[in-house]
């Protein structure tokens, strides 16, 4: 444990004493949407991170497709946010049928962990893949390949009936990475596709080393790599202010796609990019040691989209908040799962309430502050 604080501490101190300038190249930050399309052209996979349910990340996967350059390269989407038992739905949607919104909704707001994909900004990578193929009938289709645990909720009554359905799953919730892996494997690599595979930051991870535990985080990028021979291309989303690095990398314009080898950002501890909390970093690295590694070890470029401060939550459209049938089929789903703790202070049904008082409250088009730990915005809208 020692060990690991004080390999922390000194890749920290390293970087921002200006140790690696004179060594290491000096980064060339472009435009977010640009980088992605030059990694295109180079792989046949690339993973692009994000933290979930931050309103720039949604609008910077939205953007990647809705851009020519992209769409023209990909022919799979990867979705985290969609639960693979509805992949059939899902395709006669993509592909221009009309299929009913309450049939077609299940495909995010079954996926897992429950009710954080209930959001406009992942139902909006659905519409907008959809968009693509209307609007260009000419071009070959892209298809939205859902990579969501698939659990069947419909036969799911009770705890029982949820854990003998992870029982019998190839792709339990907590260690689904092999299945997710195997089944890019199957419907891209084998079938001379390309992907672009949008999942939260943690997926995004290319080496899984010694001493990392088979649950708690996902590996699906090593695998393909290690055991498919996969080109992958990884790429993180981070939330961290990209000033606290100048000193040592160079300045930087917001927002930037930075390429990590051979760079000062590349000796950058990864878990600095993903996490930043140094006190979060050192708890993750308990279970994953991956996060003390250099991040040119895991990923390939690093994302900078807004400053800390200018970073918001998405929240529920007011019309789901207002969906009473919705509701109860969320909170009876909160109460069988057995309403596990959400990577905040909160279980996933206070965050869920929290989310839908913000939207009745404030109205759709508010943004809260991020991870705001207020219980409830009394009335007001807006920042402290």
């Amino acid at each position: 444990m020692k060990l690991r604080k004080i390999i922390l501490a000194s890749a920290a101190s390293t970087l921002l004493c200006g140790a690696h300038a004179e060594s290491a190249a000096p980064a060339a930050p472009i435009d977010p949407v640009a980088g992605v399309i030059s990694a295109l052209r180079e792989h046949q996979i690339v993973a692009v991170g994000e933290v979930h349910a931050i309103e720039p990340m949604g609008r910077y996967w939205l953007r990647l497709l809705r851009d020519p350059g992209v769409t023209d390269l990909v022919d799979d989407v990867v979705l985290e946010a969609g639960n693979a038992v509805h992949q059939a739905t899902v395709d006669r949607f993509t592909a221009g049928e009309d299929v009913p919104y309450a049939q077609l909704r299940r495909a995010w707001e079954d996926s897992n962990p429950i009710g954080m994909f209930d959001l406009p900004m992942y139902e909006e990578l659905y519409w907008a893949v959809r968009a693509r193929n209307k609007l260009h009938p000419d071009k070959r289709p892209m298809r939205v390949l859902l990579a969501g645990s698939p659990v069947d909720w419909s036969k799911v009554k009770s705890r029982a009936d949820l854990q003998a359905q992870q029982q019998a799953s190839t792709a339990p919730w907590r260690n689904d990475s092999p299945w997710i892996a195997k089944r890019i494997a199957t419907e891209v690599l084998k079938r001379g596709r390309k992907a672009l595979v949008l999942q939260g930051n943690m997926h995004t991870l290319k080496a899984k080393p010694a001493g990392a535990v088979e649950s708690g985080d996902s590996w699906e990028m090593s695998i393909l790599r290690e055991e498919y021979g996969a080109s992958v291309f990884s790429v993180v989303v981070s939330l961290t202010d990209p000033r606290q690095f100048e000193r040592a990398a160079g300045l930087v314009q917001l927002p930037a796609f930075i390429r990590l080898r051979g760079t000062p950002w590349g000796a950058v501890p990864v878990g600095q990019y993903i996490i930043g909390d140094p006190a979060a970093i050192h708890k993750t690295a308990k279970f994953n040691p991956a996060i003390l590694m250099a991040a040119q070890e895991q990923v390939d470029a690093v994302v900078f989209l807004a400053l800390p401060a200018e970073l918001t939550s998405a929240v529920p459209s007011r019309g789901l908040c207002n969906d009473q049938e919705y509701i109860e089929r969320r909170m009876s789903r909160l109460r069988i799962s057995g309403d596990d703790k959400s990577t905040l202070p909160v279980t996933w049904r206070e965050l869920f309430e929290q989310r839908c008082e913000r939207t009745l409250i404030c109205g759709a088009d508010y943004a809260a502050p991020k991870l705001s730990p207020e219980r409830s915005v009394n009335g007001r809208c807006g920042r402290d």
